[in-house]
C-alpha cells in the first residue's frame, strides 16, 4: 500500500492535490503534506513514505536537494518534482539525480495523475521483482540443501567416488571443503527437550542449529551441515586456509586448532541452550583428511553414541 508525501512552501497548492485526486483510486492509503524540505525529511523519518511530490523552489533547501538527500538515504523512494519554471537546467538536474517525472506547473489533474500512477507501477513492478528474486534464492537453497545431504550421505556411508569428480560436485554445490585437508566431524544429538515435538517442529529446530552452527564457526571453520542418515545431526568442519596459515608456523598448530574448535563447540552449545530452550549432546571425531577419513570418523562417533 502506497503513502505519498506532499511538499510545497505554499501550502495552498499540497491542500488542493490532497482534497482534489482520487487516491483511492490510484491505490494511495494516506497523503502526508509538508510545507519545507526540513519538515519533508522529519515525516519520512516518522513513516513509510513510497512517493514524494516535491516543489523545486522553495526557501532553504530545494526540492532538488531534498530528492538528493532522500536518494540517498531512502533509495527506494520515488520523486516526482513540480516546477514553475520551464529552464531544462532543472530538468537536467532532475534527471542527474533519477527523479522518477517533472512536471511543469499549473499542473492538471490528469497529467498529475498519470505521472503518480506510473511512479506506483514502477514501484509494484521492483517489489514483485524483489519478491521473485527473494523466492528463487530460497528455491536454490532448499535444492542445495537436498543436493548437500545427498553428497554428505555418500561420502558418511563410504561410497567410491573419484577425486576429480567429489571436486567437481563440492565447486557446483558451493561447498568450500578442499581435497586432502584436515576436517573434523561433530556428531549432535538433540535433547530429551526435543523429543516431546512433533516432526515439523523437530525439522525446524534441526533447522535453526544449522544456522547457528554455521553463525558461529564461519569465523575460524569452512562448515557443512546436513542431517545424518542414522538418528543425529553431522556437522563438518575445516579450518579455512587464511587461518591455517596465521597459525601453521606456531609449535603449538594442533593445540590451537584444537582450542578454536573448543571455544566454538562451547559457544555453539551455548547459543543453542539460549536461543533453543533446549540441550544438544555433541561427540568430535580425531582430525582425518577429508574425504578419505570420512566413514571412519562416522562410524566411530556412531559407536561412542550408542555406547553413551
Amino acid at each position: 500500500m502506497i503513502e505519498l508525501l506532499l511538499v510545497d512552501d505554499e501550502s495552498y497548492v499540497t491542500e488542493s492535490l490532497a482534497q482534489t485526486i482520487p487516491w483511492d483510486e490510484i491505490g494511495v492509503i494516506k497523503v502526508h503534506q509538508a510545507a519545507s524540505a526540513a519538515e519533508a525529511l522529519q515525516i519520512i523519518e516518522q513513516h513509510d513514505i513510497d512517493i514524494i511530490v516535491s516543489d523545486i523552489s522553495m526557501p532553504g533547501m530545494s526540492g532538488l536537494q531534498l530528492i538528493e538527500a532522500v536518494g540517498e538515504k531512502w533509495p527506494h523512494i520515488r520523486s516526482i518534482l513540480l516546477t514553475g519554471y520551464s529552464d531544462f537546467h532543472y530538468a537536467k538536474k532532475a534527471i542527474q539525480l533519477q527523479a522518477f517525472d517533472y512536471i511543469l506547473k499549473p499542473v492538471s489533474d490528469e497529467e498529475f495523475i498519470k505521472s503518480v500512477s506510473g511512479a506506483i507501477e514502477a514501484l509494484k513492478d521492483e517489489w514483485d521483482a524483489h519478491d521473485k528474486y527473494h523466492q528463487l534464492l530460497y528455491k536454490r537453497k532448499a535444492d542445495y540443501s537436498v543436493l548437500h545431504a545427498n553428497l554428505m550421505h555418500d561420502l558418511l556411508l563410504g561410497r567410491v567416488m573419484s577425486e576429480r569428480t567429489l571436486s567437481a560436485k563440492l565447486k557446483e554445490y558451493e561447498i568450500s571443503f578442499d581435497m586432502d585437508a584436515s576436517a573434523a566431524m561433530l556428531l549432535i544429538q538433540l535433547g530429551k527437550h526435543y523429543m516431546t515435538m512433533d516432526h515439523h517442529t523437530i525439522s525446524l529446530m534441526e533447522y535453526a542449529i544449522g544456522n547457528i552452527a554455521e553463525e558461529l564457526f564461519k569465523e575460524h571453520f569452512h562448515v557443512w551441515f546436513c542431517k545424518a542418515p542414522h538418528d543425529c545431526l553431522i556437522l563438518l568442519v575445516e579450518m579455512r586456509p587464511d587461518v591455517t596459515r596465521e597459525i601453521e608456523m606456531l609449535d603449538s598448530y594442533t593445540l590451537e586448532r584444537q582450542n578454536l574448535l573448543r571455544a566454538a563447540i562451547n559457544k555453539f552449545r551455548l547459543n543453542v541452550s539460549n536461543y533453543l530452550k533446549g540441550d544438544i549432546s555433541i561427540i568430535v571425531s580425531e582430525w582425518f583428511t577429508f574425504p578419505e577419513g570420512m566413514t571412519a570418523a562416522y562410524r566411530g562417533g556412531l559407536s561412542s553414541m550408542y555406547l553413551t
